[in-house]
């Protein structure tokens, strides 16, 4: 190995062997100090040569590493409602990027590197949260757990713990941040999500959550409402207000064109899988309104609203014509007109790209969310609400229909169709918000098109846990030109919108930033060579981390119980 620098001669203090009395019980040799540079090894080594005999004396790494520590607190990853498992306190959940008084910011699994006593604030690389309960200021000279037990409301916090260390701080910042990792593997241009977003949870008003242009803004829990800090979907739809206003087009779209609030609201039920926004927001048994068409006691939707017509009392799709006749006011509601176009695209989802290609619900999943992420980003309106008779409500340029069917076209041209042209006229058609080809203002011909030999196969992966990451293969597919890894974590991870953890076209992948412990799941879909649109079906999720590295057995050598390998 070459040297980092030239050789030279030290003398080494040695024991005599002989016991001369105080300080006179040392001897000397003179050695040779050599330093290697070791191809691969991030290390300064030093190596101790004996100058007569040549005997290795030492050899080691000189450079001081910090312990591997983790920050980490209890959440409620759905609702604080009490319902299994999704609704009670759970702990141990990693807090992403969280400030480090030692410098820097822990990773995505909340894991950092350092020595001695840190303290976190949770003003994070990516989420601040500013508690109206008090001061966050957590320490400790191993890992940083912030804790918390389930039940607790408000401004509780766990006994001896900083007064804003409270259930809708830890919350938020998981979730906050959890919803930033998903949208910017979409969308790793966007400004908004490269800063740093402000949350201020318990702010003492009930039944109430906003966006106020900079800041998400939760309220504490007086009857009947819920803290609004503890529950995700809430969280979920603040946020998704959020980047509307911060997407290419910079802005929300005004009531007059069908608004904001059905985006905010898919952006709660892609994040989920959950068609209520807001299970357990009220807490005295109230069922979501729906402006007129309230939520069926079979559906069980305490929250705030439903993006699935089925769960209203007409069981029938909201449409243009209802949303002129029901959302009325000055300007009309704009939660209620996005009942049109938040069910049009959980059919999409759920009911049209199912039906027309046989996609599972994964598949479908991932289809949805780059539409809705990535398709929306140049939405100026959903539909006009006033002017065209309906079915031609949506045939301006920047309105959904045609952007949607931009976001999912793979050569430029939407007028010989698209690869899910089909899935997309049927779900923007129910609710009379498409652009019908023999309208006032024609839209395109509805025809599949496009995305020529996408897969038909779904790999079959296998996850192995590694320190802080995973390693995963899977078998070859034909006719895939890459593979992308999509990974998410939490209760029902498998169902839930997934963070798009890198692209390769190899059949294998290294992921890192987790938390040890921690169970995690991936999906793996190959792509077809015609582009981002061109889905083959997903592999079965699999999960990996939460198996045991050391089990009984270990001291006598029995390791017959050590797992780490996810079949």
């Amino acid at each position: 190995a070459a040297l980092r620098e030239p050789p030279g001669l030290a003398l080494l203090p040695v024991y005599s062997g002989e016991d001369r009395g105080l300080g006179r019980g040392y001897a000397h040799r003179l050695a040779w100090v050599l330093r290697p540079e070791i191809a691969g090894d991030v290390g300064r080594w030093e190596a101790l040569v004996d100058a007569h005999d040549g005997e290795l004396l030492a050899f080691e790494d000189l450079d001081h590493y910090g312990v591997a520590r983790n920050v980490r607190g209890g959440v409620y990853p759905y609702a604080d409602d009490g319902v299994e498992p999704d609704g009670t306190m759970v702990g141990g959940y990693p807090m992403p990027f969280a400030d480090l008084s030692s410098g820097g910011f822990a990773d995505a699994g909340g894991n950092f590197s350092a020595t001695g006593t840190v303290t976190t604030t949770l003003d994070g690389q990516y989420v601040r949260i500013q508690d109206d309960c008090g001061a966050i200021s957590e320490a400790s000279d191993g890992d940083i757990d912030l804790e918390g037990a389930d039940g607790d409301d408000n401004c509780e916090v766990p006994p001896g713990h900083s007064p804003g260390d409270t259930p809708g701080a830890r919350t938020a910042y998981y979730e906050l941040n959890r919803l930033r990792e998903m949208a910017a593997s979409h969308l790793p241009a966007n400004a908004w999500l490269d800063g740093q977003l402000t949350a201020r949870t318990n702010l003492p008003l009930t039944c109430a959550a906003s966006w106020n242009g900079t800041e998400v803004l939760f309220y504490w829990h007086n009857e009947p409402c819920a803290n609004t800090a503890q529950n995700a979907a809430v969280i979920d739809h603040e946020w998704g207000h959020g980047l509307d206003d911060n997407d290419v087009n910079g802005s929300i779209p005004p009531a007059s064109q069908g608004g904001g609030g059905g985006f905010a609201d898919l952006i709660a039920a892609v994040r989920h899988n959950r068609a209520c926004i807001g299970r357990g927001f009220f807490t005295n048994g109230m069922l979501c309104g729906g402006y007129g068409d309230p939520c069926t006691p079979e559906s069980g939707c305490d929250g705030v609203r439903t993006v699935d017509y089925e769960e209203r009392t007409s069981g029938l799709p909201h449409t243009l014509t209802w949303v002129r006749q029901f959302c009325f006011g000055t300007p009309p509601a704009v939660q209620c007109l996005g009942a049109a176009y938040a069910e049009a695209i959980w059919d999409l989802w759920k009911r049209d790209l199912p039906a027309l290609y046989g996609m599972d619900d994964n598949t479908a999943l991932e289809v949805t969310t780059r539409l809705l992420i990535v398709g929306s980003g140049a939405v100026s309106g959903w539909f006009d609400l006033s002017g065209p008779d309906p079915g031609d409500a949506g045939c301006g340029a920047n309105q959904a229909y045609l952007q949607f069917l931009a976001t999912d076209d793979d050569d430029g041209d939407i007028d010989n169709g698209t690869p899910h042209m089909t899935a997309i006229a049927a779900a923007f058609d129910r609710h009379e918000i498409g652009c019908t080809p023999g309208g006032a203002t024609p839209g395109p011909v509805v025809q599949d098109s496009g995305c020529a030999a996408t897969p038909t196969a779904a790999p079959v992966v296998s996850a192995d846990a590694t320190d802080m990451g995973a390693e995963l293969s899977w078998t070859a597919v034909a006719d895939a030109a890459e593979y992308k890894i999509f990974r998410t974590d939490g209760e029902r991870q498998c169902e839930l919108a997934k963070t798009v953890a890198g692209t390769t076209t190899g059949t294998s992948f290294t992921d890192g930033g987790l938390q040890n412990g921690r169970e995690y799941s991936y999906v793996v879909i190959p792509m077809g060579a015609g582009g981002d649109s061109c889905f083959g079906p997903a592999s079965a999720c699999v999960s990996v981390g939460d198996d045991a590295i050391f089990a009984d057995g270990f001291e006598s050598g029995d390791t017959s119980a050590w797992s780490q390998t996810v079949p």
